[in-house]
């Protein structure tokens, strides 16, 4: 009986000193077998930085006329950036497609050009700014969120002292009898909802179902001659107007 455990003992002891070495075996046909497989070249993933800038629209172009989500280009502060397709841009009171601010821009810019750019044949009277947020990718300036005005920063308030009929236009912040004291205020309407029909681009309409252009009187009304703004009588005078 001795004997045949002393045997038995040993058996195991070899097998379990074996165990060890097909581990390691096993290992090191694994490893041979991952170096031996080819591997290419991973392509580096590119480095994007966010940017906030702001400045007068250079030059603008969409990538196709006839695509209503149509993408394009913007370049601003000599700097070209890419609008992608979809991109949903926001003017002060109305928001749009970039293909849109293209197709609804007075003649003769329709479709070609927005008619808000300083390089657009023949050049606008007047400079428009962008607020442009996105991401830059390699060397490329991706457009993420894009904001047009004329002046999206310009405020003022003062009196009303004349109105101009004809032309659909308040004279505010001067002194009665000099008009050239005060300033022009004209509404941008080319519907003529709140006044007389403009000839400004649609592309800074109001927003008629919400509109961001509103009247209101204070203080004793006199009895004046009257018009109508808005759909609420309001008195020709001298009123307070925030503009």
């Amino acid at each position: 009986m001795a004997t045949r455990n002393v045997r038995t003992i040993a058996t195991r002891t070899r097998r379990l000193m074996g165990r060890p070495r097909l581990g390691w075996a096993l290992i090191v046909v694994m490893l041979a077998s991952v170096l031996s497989v080819p591997t290419g070249a991973q392509a580096p993933i590119p480095i994007a930085a966010p940017f906030d800038m702001t400045g007068f629209i250079q030059s603008a172009t969409v990538d196709n006329p006839n695509d209503l989500f149509s993408g394009g280009t913007i370049t601003i502060n000599n700097i070209k950036m890419i609008v992608p397709r979809n991109t949903l841009l926001q003017f002060p009171a109305t928001g749009m497609t970039w293909q849109e601010a293209f197709a609804l821009a007075p003649a003769p810019y329709t479709k070609l050009q927005t008619g808000l750019a300083m390089n657009d044949v023949p050049r606008p009277a007047t400079t428009y700014e962008a607020h442009v947020v996105g991401n830059r990718v390699g060397s490329q300036h991706i457009v993420g969120l894009l904001f047009l005005a004329q002046q999206s920063l310009h405020a003022g308030q003062g009196y009303i002292t004349a109105i101009d009929y004809a032309a659909g236009e308040m004279r505010v912040g001067g002194s009665v009898g000099s008009p050239g004291l005060d300033t022009r205020v004209r509404i941008n309407d080319p519907i003529g909802r709140f006044g007389r029909v403009s000839r400004s681009t649609k592309t800074t309409r109001p927003f008629i179902p919400a509109t961001s252009i509103r009247c209101a009187c204070r203080g004793p009304i006199p009895r004046w001659p009257t018009i109508r703004c808005a759909r609420r009588r309001i008195v020709r005078g001298t009123r307070r107007a925030n503009t």
